[in-house]
């Protein structure tokens, strides 16, 4: 079974050789990811509307870890940000959270493509 090599949001590659070139596990992956993530930048946002920071920093923490297994680098590297700020409780994350929420969708896009064509 042939994958693209990235697709918008998603570096394949990178999450293929993290897992042994093991296709069949990687889309098991995005299953899982689309099953329980899907909304966790809206988690997030609202945990720091409410001013809860370290409930934010967890939250981001674990999107990241996800979003790094199934190869989301930039997701991943948002939330590493908002995953710092918040950990200092910077309470000015609008623009990450505005970049995540645009490259969380567009990796959702994507694996909802990859799913679809598999």
């Amino acid at each position: 079974m042939e994958l693209p090599s990235q697709l918008p949001g998603l570096e394949i590659n990178t999450a293929l050789s993290n897992i042994g070139g093991k296709t069949e596990l990687y889309l098991k992956l995005l299953n899982i990811f689309l099953a329980n993530h899907t909304q966790d930048v809206s988690k997030i946002t609202e945990s720091i509307v409410q001013q809860d920071y370290k409930q934010a920093c967890m939250q981001t923490h674990s999107l990241k870890g996800v979003s790094s297994n199934i190869g989301a680098m930039d997701v991943a590297r948002i939330c590493q940000v908002i995953e710092r700020k918040t950990k200092a409780e910077e309470i000015d994350v609008q623009q990450e959270l505005n970049l995540l929420e645009e490259s969380f969708s567009q990796t959702l896009n994507s694996i909802e493509q990859i799913l679809k064509d598999h």
